[in-house]
């Protein structure tokens, strides 16, 4: 037998004391790598160096003691498994370790302990990490969801100000100020491109944030600033993607300094010293830029400088500028057309229409874009049941259809969000289950309620089989619902009009648990297909012309619920001939659940 590998700590002072305690780890079945240490600096040279299952301490020592070690121990790995072991040790001694933060104790007269005591505190320590991980995991996803917030706040705020205002100056500063606050930059500045001539480009500065008063403004927009950022301009034509310069790579900023005498026609040496000095004057480490755009047409640019140390933007950072800089592009596109109109007068009218369309593309993108920012989906859910139950007033029949489509649509969203977050939550680890007992008679009846008007609609008739004697089984009830309504509505969906739908539960084959069958008339599943069913956002026919609407997540559902269960799922099916879905589910639910590709005990189970 392949003995277990263990990495092993020990803060002792005797060499004989060291070799007793691995030798009998290696009677155990481990096979021990081994450090001894009996001092402080010691041991946290050996926690910062190597990685260690487990730590066994020795009680006394004349220079070092378990308690010391202990607080270097939970300063620096506190999930390590903590084990003292002393010849003599009072019961006052060793409650006071345990509340230090020792795992065990174990007297050196009786050593037999030692081995379980290790493999209980490995598993333990397993344990701990597992929840260290999901808690790092959900606190990321929270950080996530706060920072999708906020970047949703911040288009939302700056299309609402395009929309509103119409003081383009006002516009630009208040998006620079927002930006530079939203990004937590030191400076923020835009600029927007005036006129272009055959040699350059008269730029204007329309807005500019600082983070604090220490970092030096920029007055104007003189010969420096317009040659830097055309020194980092390596785009070609037409890509608008941000640019990100890390001013600190002195080897790259030469190279593209030389590109860019080298295509002007200017002196090295000259532009050099130029951008030299401006990068001091206003302390730049790097800078990411994104020119304002519309159309095809580049407007401006708007500058994101970080003047205390390099930045590495990330991928979402570069993309939420971009959107930014798009929105202001409608705005600046909208005042560039109305200068037009004022300079041809000899194309008024050509000038007019094309302002008028171009008003009407803008208000539309805005309306649609507000809505979708705008109405919280509880509120599209609320009043769009209002307006379905006329209490707000009666509507005609064509008011009442399109209430309800919209109340169709919402919950139609909120069941796909609500879907997404139980997907989450089990993934994660932080789905619990409240075991009851549950009378299966009843149960039944509760089902054919809650999928009655559905299968009504559609024609589709209702089989409920319930073996004899068999009465009731533990488990969470509100999931079970939740299983067997998610297979019943694919079965109803799925399924042809005047068809069956047949639920049959019976004990195992083994008498461990139950199997429950949803059997039903429909289409059926191609062979090829199956495999991927029960895989998140997998959908049969995932062709933009479907029937059936769906998030792909129902199946996927069933079987993590079925596994948190102890249980497990699998599907039979013939194109044309219908589908039947069987689980299996314990009688007694495991202590401890944990998602697993495949129930071996399921083909056993069978009838």
């Amino acid at each position: 037998m392949d003995k277990k590998q263990l990495r092993l700590l020990m803060i002792e002072d005797s060499e004989k004391d060291v070799a007793l305690v691995v030798e009998e780890l290696r009677e155990a079945g481990y096979d021990p790598v081994w450090q001894r240490v009996e001092t402080d600096d010691a041991l946290r040279a050996a926690l910062h160096k190597d990685h260690w299952n487990i730590i066994i301490s020795d009680y006394n020592m004349p220079h070092f003691d378990p308690f010391t070690a202990l607080k270097a121990v939970k300063e620096l790995v506190p999930d390590t498994p903590f084990i003292i072991v002393s010849g003599v040790i009072g019961e006052d001694t060793a409650v006071k370790a345990m509340k230090a933060g020792a795992h065990d104790y174990i007297m050196k007269h009786n050593l037999r302990r030692l081995a379980p005591a290790v493999e209980r505190e490995l598993e333990e320590a397993k344990i701990r990490l597992e929840h260290r991980q999901a808690e790092v995991a959900r606190v990321k996803a929270e950080q996530d969801l706060q920072q999708g917030f906020r970047r949703e706040s911040l288009k939302r705020h700056i299309l609402e100000m395009v929309s509103q205002n119409l003081d383009l100056d006002m516009i630009l500063s208040h998006t620079a100020e927002s930006v530079g606050q939203f990004f937590e930059a030191d400076r923020c500045i835009v600029l927007r491109y005036e006129k272009e001539t055959d040699n350059e480009v008269l730029i204007k500065l329309s807005g500019q944030y600082r983070h604090s008063y220490e970092i030096p403004l920029i007055l104007e927009v003189d010969v420096p600033v317009r040659m830097i950022h055309a020194v980092a301009e390596s785009q070609p034509t037409g890509s608008y993607t941000p640019r990100v310069v890390d001013i600190s790579n002195s080897e790259s900023l030469l190279e593209q300094i030389k590109n860019y005498t080298d295509k002007h026609n200017l002196s090295f040496e000259k532009v050099l010293s130029v951008i030299k000095n401006f990068i001091e004057k206003y302390q730049i480490r790097s800078f990411m830029r994104q020119e304002i755009y519309y159309r095809g047409i580049t407007y401006g640019v708007i500058l994101l400088y970080q003047c205390q140390d390099v930045r590495k933007w990330t991928p979402e950072e570069a993309e939420l500028l971009q959107d930014i800089s798009t929105t202001i592009g409608v705005a600046l596109y909208q005042e560039e057309l109305y200068r037009h109109e004022q300079e041809a007068r000899t194309r008024a009218e050509l000038a007019i229409e094309e302002a008028e369309q171009a008003n009407k593309r803008k208000s539309q993108f805005l309306s649609n874009i507000s809505h979708e920012f705008r109405t919280p989906l509880n509120a599209i859910i609320g009043f769009s049941q209002m307006m379905d139950q006329e209490l707000i007033g009666k509507l005609n029949e064509k008011q009442k259809k399109y209430a309800n489509n919209i109340l169709i649509s919402g919950q139609h969203l909120l069941e796909m969000v609500n879907r997404l977050l139980d997907v989450s939550k089990i993934e994660a680890g932080y789905f619990t289950l409240s075991p009851t007992k549950i009378q299966l008679k009843p149960f039944l009846e509760e089902l054919n309620a809650f999928v009655v008007e559905q299968a009504t609609h559609k024609n589709i008739r209702l089989k409920f089989d319930l073996e004899e004697g068999l009465t009731s089984i533990t488990a969470d009830k509100s999931r079970l619902r939740q299983i067997f309504v998610n297979l019943l509505s694919n079965a109803i969906k799925f399924n042809r009009p005047g068809g069956t739908v047949s639920v049959r539960i019976c004990k195992s084959e083994n008498g461990q648990g139950i199997l429950g069958e949803v059997q039903d008339t429909g289409i059926g599943i191609p062979e090829a297909k199956i495999p991927e069913i029960f895989s998140e956002f997998y959908q049969v026919d995932s062709t933009s012309t479907r029937k059936e609407e769906g998030t792909g997540l129902g199946l996927a559902i069933v079987k993590r619920l079925v596994q948190l269960h102890g249980g497990s799922v699998s599907v039979e099916s013939e194109e044309g001939i219908g589908s039947t879905f069987t689980i299996f589910l314990p009688f007694k639910m495991p202590s401890k659940t944990k998602i697993v590709q495949n129930c071996p005990d399921f083909e056993a189970a069978r009838p």
